[in-house]
């Protein structure tokens, strides 16, 4: 028997183009394309289906693009096949807004005021503290978190910052930080073996105590939105495990801007709790790759495109 669960993309999913055979196919897709234009008040679905990608790819039109379209993606399937509910949703970073929208937690208006604040926070927060984000391949946790100390204890005195970012999956860790210690780390990881390093194309160093501030802004936010009950769990990213409490998803939010994203960790305790099946709903594939790293043995289903859409609906 299929336990299913919806996952989402965050970050670093989008393209130029995407959504636009659905937006083309469905109606429901041209009303949440404007109902998003009117609250952000500026032409979204041309700059998804358009670009430029430059601009497509600043976070404070990134977050909101992925987001659009993946609650796109997620309301053609709500719509044709109403009688198919998971039994627990996630999303990556910023696709945990994607999963509170599934969970019904919060309405489409509300995620998507909260994701534009959101982006804008961490844009602003991105000029103050210069730096990126970095894959390290081919290395234990425990070795990329080592490095991380050093380096903190060796730019103590600059304010360096560095951490590990994302754990995506076993033997990929993404580590985040200011320009001078993201290098030393980077250094460090080559010297102790790293197979690769693939830079991310980032604006900041996500994930990390540089974005503390926003964390601090998403505590004001979140504090005047009215939770509703959860339809079902959402495994939140801060800790890995289930989260059905309204307090504590907005806890998991707030630290989640400033901490590790535990995906590994996450996907692990649904396999644990009999999910079989993930059906990744949102642009690209990002996340259908990492679950085959973390387990092959589970069925990835991704619905990305028209023709990925009508194939899941008709299954």
């Amino acid at each position: 028997m299929k336990k299913i669960a919806f996952v989402f993309p965050g970050q670093g999913s989008q393209y130029v183009g995407m959504g636009k055979d659905i937006y083309e196919g469905y109606k429901i897709v041209k009303e949440t394309f404007d109902n998003a234009q009117k609250i952000l008040g500026y032409n979204l679905s041309y700059l998804c289906f358009n670009g430029p990608k430059g601009k497509l790819n600043e976070t404070i039109y990134t977050q909101i693009a992925v987001l659009v379209t993946s609650m796109a993606f997620l309301k053609v399937i709500k719509q044709e096949r109403r009688e198919l509910v998971p039994e627990v949703v996630a999303g990556h970073s910023l696709g945990e807004y994607t999963a509170l929208f599934a969970a019904e937690v919060l309405n489409e208006q509300e995620v998507i005021e909260i994701v534009n604040c959101r982006a804008r926070y961490m844009q602003q927060e991105a000029k103050k503290y210069i730096g990126g984000m970095a894959a390290i391949l081919g290395m234990k946790r425990e070795e990329v978190r080592e490095i991380c100390e050093e380096v903190k204890a060796n730019c103590f005195k600059k304010r360096e910052i560095i951490q590990v970012a994302n754990l995506n999956c076993p033997l990929q860790v993404v580590i985040s930080g200011t320009t001078e210690a993201l290098n030393l780390a980077i250094d460090l990881a080559k010297e102790r073996g790293s197979k690769r390093i693939v830079s991310l194309s980032v604006s900041g160093p996500f994930h990390s105590l540089a974005m503390k501030k926003v964390a601090d802004n998403l505590s004001y936010l979140l504090k005047v939105i009215e939770f509703k009950t959860f339809k079902m769990p959402i495994v939140a990213n801060f800790t890995g495990e289930y989260v059905q409490d309204l307090e504590l998803m907005r806890r998991c939010l707030i630290e989640q801007v400033k901490s590790s994203v535990l995906w590994e960790d996450s996907i692990r305790n649904m396999i644990k709790r009999g999910i079989n099946t993930f059906v990744e709903i949102g642009p690209g594939k990002i996340l259908r790759d990492l679950i085959n790293r973390i387990d092959n043995s589970v069925e990835i289903i991704n619905v990305n495109n028209l023709t990925s859409l009508q194939k899941f609906i008709e299954s």
